[in-house]
């Protein structure tokens, strides 16, 4: 998922799982604030950096997991 700047991206019971990026955040992207509620960000794998996630600004995290991501 890639939120761009100027937004303000939510996820709210959201599985975001087993994505791969050619760049970074290989889940989501966000050029703006994120935030994650009773949300999962797993198994995901970007080239760059941020294997689960990657924003330029602010994380909210509220109830939720993230794991088993990777960035090489």
């Amino acid at each position: 998922m890639y939120a761009e700047a100027a937004t303000f991206f939510q996820a709210v019971d959201y599985r975001i799982a087993d994505n791969v990026a050619t760049g970074g955040g290989g889940g989501i992207y966000g050029d703006e604030t994120v935030s994650l509620i009773w949300s999962e960000i797993s198994g995901n794998r970007a080239d760059v950096g941020g294997g689960g996630l990657y924003t330029t600004k602010t994380l909210q995290v509220a109830g939720s997991t993230i794991s088993g991501n990777s960035a090489v």
